[in-house]
């Protein structure tokens, strides 16, 4: 498909990570959200066991992302890390995009690999914790935006009105590349759909079932988005 532009308006992520939806994803088409992640860590098996699915998804006009999410930031990726390096080397093959932490060893490899193969990368920094610093969430958006072909993902989990703030801080500022700002956590209340209409670059929501804490439905987010960019909120 035609090269993906990320950054020109809230795009709503539908998350896929039950095999049975995978299975009859011919079933959701037209989808409920601008794009699908295809969380291959919990969903599990090898990409070329997938890629017709895939190849489904792309060509229905739907951009797809292939996370494979490590362990260590709250994915189910129980190998190593060097050995998701092949997935993500067949999934560009098949789809607009790859998700890959800012924290992975094989950072270096899997961006390049996508660039060479003029593919998208979301690079994902995840804190399920709290929200850091905003002069260490900086620090991490500037080093993404080195990046070619990038987008920067930033989740933290939401504690205080205070780390909304910090949060919405993020998407005042010019990064030279598009910038995605989610809040987890039950605190993070309408950030899922405010922080969209202030700028952060995409929002996720489950076609299944949550794959992150406080993720609505894809549905509500891009019916609720829609409603607010109407009423020019």
């Amino acid at each position: 498909m035609d090269k993906v532009y990320i950054g020109k308006k809230p795009m709503v992520v539908g998350v896929v990570s039950r095999a049975k939806t995978l299975l009859s994803i011919d079933k959701f088409i037209p989808f409920d959200s601008d794009m699908i992640e295809v969380r291959l860590d919990i969903i599990g098996g090898d990409v070329d066991e997938w890629a017709a699915k895939l190849d489904i998804i792309e060509a229905s006009g739907t951009p797809v992302i292939l996370t494979i999410r490590g362990g260590f930031e709250g994915g189910k990726w129980t190998g190593t890390d060097e050995a998701r390096l092949p997935l993500f080397e067949k999934a560009l093959s098949h789809v607009s995009f790859v998700d890959i932490e800012y924290r992975s060893t094989i950072l270096g490899k899997v961006s390049s690999a996508a660039s060479e193969r003029g593919k998208g990368v979301i690079v994902s920094f995840h804190d399920f914790d709290k929200t850091p610093d905003i002069d260490d969430l900086k620090d991490i958006i500037s080093k993404i935006s080195k990046i070619d072909n990038s987008v920067a993902k930033i989740a933290t989990r939401v504690n205080s009105q205070t780390d909304v703030e910090t949060l919405k801080s993020l998407l005042g500022l010019d990064w030279g590349i598009p910038l995605c700002v989610i809040g987890m956590g039950d605190d993070a209340g309408d950030t899922r759909i405010s922080f969209p209409l202030l700028g952060s670059s995409l929002t996720y929501g489950y076609i299944d079932e949550p794959s992150a804490p406080g993720q609505p439905s894809a549905r509500d987010l891009k019916r609720e988005i829609d409603v607010r960019i109407e009423k020019g909120e």
